[in-house]
Parts: structure tokens; sequence; C-alpha cells
């Protein structure tokens, strides 16, 4: 009978075991080599520096390849300002440069030949303390002059101000607009195409400017102004992408919670005189703010692969979810994040080496990154997000609409609500979603090493004994492997 007792005993003990064994292998259930974790939840950025501005509620900004060590910054409340940038390994300065007598602007283009800067002033906005007609302040060639860099050291009196040539009004076709762009038609014609914004009247409106009309009658005392507007159920667009002849966009509307807030509408301006909607796709995405590679600074040493050139980035703003977009040049969506409620009121969106950069109009503001490495495979529709990193809880209200970066990979990120720019560089945010991973499965956590796991950027700088079980129940070491940070990043 004893016997019979202690078989059952030991019966019972070894099931009991080896329930603890299961459970516990199914708590700490993993897989095999799982090398990417998951990306940075909320991750609070330590910054570089935090620089204090006297402009009020920047909105857009923007750094071009014609001038790289320039920040073009755009404020609905106070108007532009130029700044220069860092222009060497390792500065982080901001300096304001140019004050303009542009006031209520936030769309800003620049002509691709480098000689003509427009802004869009907003008008009469609903949301804006502005009550004025909206239209097109223009830089000419001879002001753009003074921007190229061998002229950035000519002395200027201490009051000198980057006044604008001319001052196109539009009032009679809209009372508001918000972003623009150059359009340069495939006839050779040269237009500006502006997003009706917060508009009052037309508020799915685009509106196309015959801009090289408007210059060859600059002469005269009376330019002609010539506009064409094509309306759509798009409520307050924002975005003004343009690939080829035809223009996509979205808006703001999606605050309203209306069915069609998230659509994309396609514009047919084949004949800019007769604009035709050629349709919507539903569920993309709100603002759809664009962006292209060979419009913004890239990092030195680095060249646009040829398969890249015609890809269009857009920043879709969700009002409860949003997500990236990578636009073929058709015009044909070939690769999505996929929407996410961390993602939420995405609002710009930079191109910079295989990398995405987004500000993140939230109330607590920060940048989103995503990974473009792998854009051009045809077998690849996502865009894998890397993290998020934010501002720090205890600064308050601080929506980030925009931000620049220099070709040394230093970050600027204005904001609206604190009238700051936090400092950062594209290293500092590589390493805080990626340069430490740990690896190894569980039960067997011994695995290979970093470099052969990882790659041989990463070397091992310790041991994680946290996720494995004892050795005698199949446990091991897993290794923590670091990037090694003398090579350059992955987003070169």
């Amino acid at each position: 009978m004893s016997i019979i007792y202690i078989v059952i005993s030991i019966t019972l003990l070894l099931c009991l075991l080896a329930l603890i064994v299961i459970l516990y292998f199914k708590k700490n259930k993993n897989t095999k080599n799982s090398l990417p974790r998951l990306p940075g939840i909320d991750p609070e950025m330590n910054w570089r520096d935090t620089i204090p501005i006297s402009q009020k509620y920047v909105t857009q900004v923007r750094a071009y390849p014609y001038y790289d060590n320039l920040i073009f910054a755009c404020s609905r409340n106070t108007g532009l300002v130029i700044y220069k940038m860092g222009d060497s390994p390792g500065d982080i300065s901001l300096t304001p440069w140019l004050n303009t007598n542009a006031v209520g602007v936030e769309g800003q283009s620049l002509h691709r030949d480098g000689k003509t800067f427009v802004c869009a002033h907003l008008g009469k906005a609903n949301a804006m303390k502005i009550n004025s007609s909206p239209g097109f302040y223009i830089w000419g060639p001879e002001k753009c002059n003074l921007l190229r860099k061998n002229n950035q050291d000519t002395p200027l009196d201490s009051d000198y101000e980057w006044s604008y040539d001319y001052f196109v009004d539009i009032g009679q076709w809209t009372d508001a607009i918000l972003h623009c762009e150059f359009f340069y038609h495939s006839s050779g014609h040269t237009y500006i195409v502006a997003s009706s914004g917060f508009a009052e009247n037309n508020k799915g409106a685009y509106i196309i400017f015959d801009y090289d009309l408007f210059m060859q009658t600059a002469g005269n005392n009376k330019p002609t102004v010539r506009c064409y507007v094509i309306e759509t159920h798009i409520v307050f667009p924002e975005g003004v992408c343009l690939i080829g002849d035809y223009l996509y966009g979205g808006g703001i509307g999606e605050a309203k919670s209306l069915s069609f807030a998230d659509d994309m509408v396609k514009i047919s301006l084949v004949d800019p005189a007769r604009p035709t909607v050629m349709g919507y796709v539903d569920g993309v995405g709100a603002q759809l703010v664009p962006g292209k590679k060979e419009e913004y600074v890239q990092p030195i040493g680095y060249k646009i692969p040829k398969a890249e050139r015609n890809i269009t980035y857009l920043a879709a703003w969700g009002f409860t979810n949003g997500q990236v977009l990578a636009l073929d040049s058709k015009g044909k969506i070939i690769g999505r994040s996929g929407k996410k409620f961390g993602n939420k009121f995405l609002n710009r969106v930079i191109p910079f080496g295989n990398r995405l950069y987004c500000p993140m109009e939230q109330p607590r503001g920060g940048i989103s990154q995503f990974d473009i490495s792998d854009i051009t495979n045809k077998n690849t529709k996502s865009i894998p997000q890397r993290g998020i990193a934010k501002i720090s809880a205890s600064e308050g209200m601080s929506k980030t609409y925009c931000m620049a970066i220099n070709k040394y990979g230093v970050i600027y990120l204005f904001c609206a609500d604190l009238d700051k720019v936090f400092v950062t560089t594209c290293d500092d945010v590589e390493s805080k979603f990626n340069d430490t991973q740990t690896i190894g499965t569980i039960p067997f956590c011994d695995p290979d090493s970093c470099e052969n796991t990882l790659g041989s950027n990463y070397r091992q700088i310790g041991t994680d004994d946290s996720g494995c079980p004892p050795e005698w129940l199949g446990g091991g070491k897993r290794k923590i492997c670091e990037k090694n940070r003398n090579n350059p990043g992955v987003y070169f």
C-alpha cells in the first residue's frame, strides 16, 4: 500500500511540476531569433537642446536642398522668419537670420530653380485671428539671391527686412487658403496650387493660380491675376500633393466625424483651366501633406536611388488613427504603415535617407519614425514603424506641427504651443528605438552571437537571465547586444 501511495505521490508531483513548466513557457513564449523588438511605446526623448523663439504658433517649416543650411518657418500668428541651422558636424545651433513682412502664413513652396519663393497668406480663416483677403507673397530672384551661401555673410542693416516683391490677392475666388505648391504642368507652364483650408466659403476647394501669366504681366500697372477653382467634398483641404498633372488631397474635416472625412481625392489638372475630380479613395486618412526626397535636405553622402525619385510620401493625419503612405509616379498607393491610434495627428512627413520622420500634432508632441529602406521592393507593401519619441509630459500642451533636418542629421522640432524648438539628432532617434536588443528564445536562452544573429554592426555588452528558466529545465543566458555607433546609421 505504501509503495502505491509513493508512486501516486511521485506521479502527482511530476504532473504538478510539468504543469508549472508548461505555464512558465506559455507565459514567456517567444519565437526563435526574435530580432526586432516592438516599436518604442511613448518613450520620452532626451533632447540635446531646447531653444526659445519669438515666433508664435509655427505650423510649417521647410529646409530645401537649394539652401541646405536654412529653415523657412511660417507662423499663422506672426509670419515668416528664416533661420540658420548648424552647418558643420556637431553644430546643433539655430539662429534667427531674416525677418519678413509676410504675416499670417502657413503654406510655402520654393521654385525648383531656387529663384522664387512663395508663401500662402491665410486670409479670413475662421480658426485664426486673421481678417484679410487670402493670397500669395512672392519673393523673386534678386531677393532669393541673398539666400545663397556665398551671399549669406553680406552685411545687412540691423533693421533689414526680407520684404516680398509681390502680393497676389485671390479673394474673389476664396476667402481662405492654407497650403500651396508650385505646379509644373507637362506643357511647361507653371502654376501655384493652393488648398482652401479653413475657408468659410468653398470649404472643399483647391485653387489653381496662373503663376506664369502673372509674372509675364508683373511689369504692368495691373498684372493679370487668373485663378481656377475646383470644388470637392473634402472638408477643409490641407495637403497639396502633385504627381504629374494630377492633384491628390485630403482634408481636416475628419474632426467633424463626417463619413467621407478620410477620403483622398484625385483631381485631373491635365487642363488646368478645367480641373476635374476623377474620384475618391475611401479610408486613406486626412490632410495628406506630401514629401519627396528631392524636395528635402538629405544626409551628406547619400544619393537618392533612381527607383525612389518618383515616390511621394504622405502623412495621413487621423482624428483617431493615423498612418503614412507611399505613392508611385501614377498615384498608386504602393506602401502604407497601417492606421494606428498612437499615430493620430501625424501632420507632416520628412523623408531623410532610409527613414520617414513625422512630427505629431498631439497634445503631447513628438516624433514618429518609419523605415523606408525596403520601399522599392515590389513584394513589400508595409512601411514599418520604428517608434514614437515624445516631449516630456511636464512641458504641458506641446503640439508639434513641423520639423526640419539638416544634412548632418540634426533635427529641429518646432513646438507651436510653447514657442520652442526641441533639438535632437537622427543618431539619437536611431538609438532610442533600435540600438540595444536582447536576443535569445525561450526555453533555449543561449543563442548565437550578437554578430551572427543581428549583423556585424552589433556587439555583446551583457547577458539577461530574467526570461530564462534554470539550466536544468533547458534554459541558459540571453545576450544583450548593442549597435556600434562608429559606423554610419542605417538611415544613410
